[in-house]
């Protein structure tokens, strides 16, 4: 193994932790009082920081996206994972 997989596994675990740290967040948020106090159902939300003279723009993604969003992230963990290990084996 070479200093510069021993790189790539560093960054892709590092990685892999704020995926996790993420998901156990969202696992373990008290979404529906929270949702229930702003009278939403909207839980996931984003910020897009723009460029020049405009204003941030914030928007909250819809109840029924948020699960996709979260399997997507999930697929995306255990792709790193694969590569990780496939990194590990050379």
């Amino acid at each position: 193994m070479n200093k510069e997989n021993l790189n790539k596994i560093n960054a892709i675990s590092s990685e892999i932790a704020k995926i996790d740290r993420f998901i156990e967040s969202y696992c373990r948020a008290p979404r529906t009082i929270g949702l229930n106090i702003y009278k939403q159902d909207k839980f996931l939300g984003m910020a897009l920081e723009p460029y020049g003279f405009l204003e941030n723009i914030e928007f909250a993604i819809p109840s029924e996206l948020n699960r996709k969003l979260i399997d997507l992230i999930v697929e995306h963990r255990e792709s790193l994972v694969a590569e990780q290990e496939k990194l590990w084996g050379q």
